[in-house]
């Protein structure tokens, strides 16, 4: 009777702990990152704060999407606009791809993955002169 009753604990103990795990969002380890590395700016929704931290929102995410690595990895400081973002050189291009990911995907449905490799490759070709 005692196994009985710990082969049903153990198999509903499963049954939750796989749903809960379908149910997590596609791109969790990009929103963890987000959350901790960009989300007390930026909010955790993306909203931002106004004239002073800019929203994140699927047209400027779709409109950066190329400069993004750079911009997260070496920050942005324009004086002339305002604009100022300090640099993120702790970040791996894993964090970055991830928070990437995070941002199109399940922040925001523009539908682009991008791999790590990707990544890399806009880091590597990042006009460091451009973004300051």
């Amino acid at each position: 009777m005692h196994n009985k009753r710990i082969l049903k604990y153990s198999f509903l103990f499963t049954v939750i702990l796989f749903t809960y795990a379908c149910n997590e969002a596609k791109f969790m380890q990009g929103k963890r990152t987000y959350d901790v590395m960009c989300g007390d700016c930026h909010m955790e929704d993306g909203s931002g704060v106004a004239k002073v931290y800019p929203e994140l929102n699927a047209e400027k995410i779709a409109t950066l999407i190329d400069d993004l690595p750079c911009i997260i990895r070496y920050g942005v400081n324009k004086p002339a606009s305002l604009i100022k973002m300090p640099p993120n050189p702790s970040l791996l291009p894993v964090d970055i791809t991830n928070i990437i990911n995070y941002l199109c995907n399940d922040m925001h449905d523009l539908d682009r993955e991008f791999t790590m490799v990707d990544i890399i490759s806009s880091l590597n070709d990042c006009p460091k002169d451009s973004i300051k």
